[in-house]
């Protein structure tokens, strides 16, 4: 433990205030911030700091070799800005464990207007990167897409699967769970009469789409405003008795529904979820009698602890949040396609392959069904 926190304390962020910054693994121990610059965290939870930061380096605590390895991180903060702090102590983390130097830059292009994208990309094209981990919903793939000059680097995609786009190239992979898949794998335990509440949200409408269009012997779906905290005109409902009901609604409306239903003496079958609702929080917002008929899906699979030590270190949740989850695998694949087998995912046809887990809940947290 004593070498790891040794590790930890090796890490200093080289940062400015451009629209991309620098990220180290060295042993550099003074002179980290000058005592004239004003530290700040914007709202996007980034470190930003007035101008670049010196530091001189002293003894070296990770390997003793020349060999750094370049690895971009670029994003539009406007819409998807909380994952990047979170997405650079992942992969800060996963070096660390393999005891290897690399140098992060980030790259923010604010929005996913198509000249933004382009002037990012330019400039992580005019330096010396290995790969690209691209932080970008499905809407700013065509953008990417249609850029030329990045085919000769690596770029994951975290946030999107193939489930999602057509669009191809050799070096794109895609590495977000599939909801479709998680959708259609929950139907096993389905007495074919689905309905489904949703939220009226980006993940909501495209949860309540995949549902409508993989799922047979629909009853009814109903909608859920984003503002809404009392549910009664959804839950009162007679037709949900021993009906399928899956919640695509997020963690805390999901917490309320499940309790209002026994409020309204609404006992359906089984109520399903997808990996929105994977996470021990549901098990704090509900009693076990409210969520004892609750089956859950998760894709996520068991590192090793040594791996996952390490990362709890850095607060990093790689065991329930799926987004740091595909970090993780998609930045040990771009370093070396995963040879020490350290994540068990496949990639196929560029693709990261998901094994879809389902899970009920106990009085404590979740238990696999086998």
């Amino acid at each position: 433990m004593k070498n790891v926190i040794l590790l930890i304390l090796s890490i200093f962020l080289f940062v400015s205030c451009t629209s991309k910054q620098e990220v180290i693994i060295r042993s550099d121990h003074k002179d980290i911030i000058p005592k004239n610059e004003k530290v700040y965290t914007s709202k996007h939870e980034e470190i930003v700091v007035d101008k670049e930061i010196k530091v001189t380096e002293e003894k070296a605590i990770l390997p003793d070799n020349d060999d750094v390895y370049n690895i971009a991180v670029i994003y539009p903060s406007k819409l998807i800005g909380k994952y990047a702090k979170t997405s650079l102590d992942t992969i800060i983390a996963y070096f660390l464990y393999r005891d290897i130097k690399v140098n992060i830059k980030t790259f923010d292009s604010v929005t996913q207007d198509e000249e933004n994208i382009k002037r990012s990309f330019d400039e992580i094209s005019k330096n010396n990167f290995n790969s690209i981990i691209a932080l970008y919903p499905h809407s700013s793939l065509e953008k990417i897409y249609n850029l030329d000059n990045h085919d000769d680097l690596n770029v994951y995609f975290p946030l999107i699967s193939t489930d999602e786009t057509f669009l191809r190239k050799e070096n794109y992979i895609y590495g977000a769970i599939s909801y479709k898949n998680q959708i259609i794998d929950l139907q096993k335990f389905s007495n074919n009469k689905n309905y489904s509440f949703y939220e009226k949200s980006f993940i909501g409408n495209k949860l309540n789409n995949l549902f409508k269009f993989n799922v047979s012997n629909i009853r009814k779906t109903k909608s859920i405003n984003r503002k809404a905290t009392s549910f009664k005109y959804l839950v009162d409902d007679k037709r949900l008795n021993n009906s399928t009901l899956l919640l695509n609604t997020p963690i805390i409306k999901s917490s309320i529904i499940l309790s209002q239903l026994m409020v309204y003496d609404i006992t359906p079958a089984v109520i399903l979820s997808t990996q929105l609702n994977y996470n021990p929080l549901i098990i704090s917002l509900t009693q076990y009698h409210d969520r004892i008929n609750l089956i859950t899906a998760n894709s996520i699979e068991k590192v090793n602890s040594k791996l996952e030590e390490t990362m709890n270190l850095l607060n990093i949740d790689i065991n329930y949040n799926w987004v740091n989850y595909s970090i993780l695998v998609g930045v040990n694949y771009l370093y070396d396609q995963n040879k020490e087998n350290i994540i068990i995912n496949e990639i196929i046809d560029n693709q990261v392959v998901y094994n879809t887990k389902f899970y009920k809940s106990t009085r404590n947290g979740f238990k696999e069904i086998k």
